[in-house]
């Protein structure tokens, strides 16, 4: 019998990669919706201000193109209000008739139809694009909107424009004791 130990056999590649100098690097958050998926709202370096424009601006772009009447909802999150539409009111008879010309009332109930239509399309935009923006938020930024009491009424409304808002404040760092112009300003610089 010989004393010879038993070979060992080494794994393939056993030394490990060298340390990269600075900590470890944050890795990009990417969202599962086609053509944004780089667009994201996130929370805590300064370079998130100018990122929060830009999604913001991404997103109105994707609402308009895939939503069916998507311009309307696009346009509030852009201007961070919704539209008011109004029904027309019903139609009067002219000075000196006594009933309402049938063509003007047959009229007036397209355009009645029309703005219902639309009413109700903007409520389903709107909830619709709420999901959408609350899967752009990433985690750390979630788990501040459910610590907000903004964002509880804003998912118990489902508004999108309410949601910005509160997305807004922590993507531009408002502070509840900080004036929003104050904070718009010292963002920008």
């Amino acid at each position: 019998m010989s004393d010879t130990k038993p070979k060992i056999e080494k794994k393939p590649g056993g030394r490990r990669p060298p340390r990269q100098q600075g900590g470890p690097t944050k890795r990009e958050f990417t969202t599962k919706v086609l053509g944004l998926e780089s667009h994201t709202f996130d929370i805590g370096n300064a370079k998130y201000t100018a990122k929060y424009k830009k999604t913001v601006d991404a997103i109105a772009n994707h609402i308009q193109r895939e939503y069916k009447g998507g311009a309307d909802i696009a346009k509030a999150i852009k201007a961070l209000s919704l539209p008011t539409l109004q029904v027309p009111g019903y139609l009067q008879a002219k000075a000196g008739e006594t009933t309402v010309d049938p063509g003007d009332v047959y009229i007036w109930q397209q355009d009645v139809a029309a703005v219902k239509k639309q009413i109700v399309q903007l409520k389903e935009n709107k909830k619709c694009a709420y999901a959408l923006i609350i899967g752009q938020c990433l985690p750390d930024l979630d788990s501040k909107l459910q610590g907000s009491a903004a964002f509880v009424q804003a998912e118990a409304d489902q508004d999108v424009v309410q949601l910005l808002l509160v997305i807004q404040g922590y993507c531009c760092r408002f502070d509840d004791n900080q004036q929003s112009t104050y904070a718009l300003e010292q963002a920008k610089h």
